[in-house]
C-alpha cells in the first residue's frame, strides 16, 4: 500500500528515522507517509522497528507504566 505525502516535508522520505533496522521485516512501509509510523500500534501489531514507532512504543509503555504504578498508590 502506498500512502500519498500529505504535509510531510520534501526532504522527509531521506530521513534516517523511518528506514528499517537491521534485520527487521515490518508489516508497513518505510514511507515517512504512512500514517501508522510513529504509532505505539505500529511498533507492536506491525513490527515496524524504525526510530519513531520505538519512540512511540516507549512512551506508551511509560505512560501504562506510571499508571499502574499510580493506581497501587506508589
Amino acid at each position: 500500500t502506498t500512502y500519498p505525502a500529505i504535509n510531510v516535508d520534501p526532504d522527509a522520505a531521506d530521513e534516517p528515522d523511518v528506514l528499517p533496522v537491521k534485520g527487521t521485516r515490518p508489516r508497513i512501509d518505510h514511507n515517512p507517509a504512512d500514517p501508522r509510523h510513529g504509532t505505539a500500534s505500529g511498533y507492536q501489531n506491525n513490527q515496524c522497528r524504525c526510530r519513531r514507532c520505538t519512540d512511540a512504543n516507549t512512551d506508551a509503555v511509560r505512560q501504562a507504566r506510571q499508571a499502574r504504578e499510580a493506581k497501587r498508590g506508589r
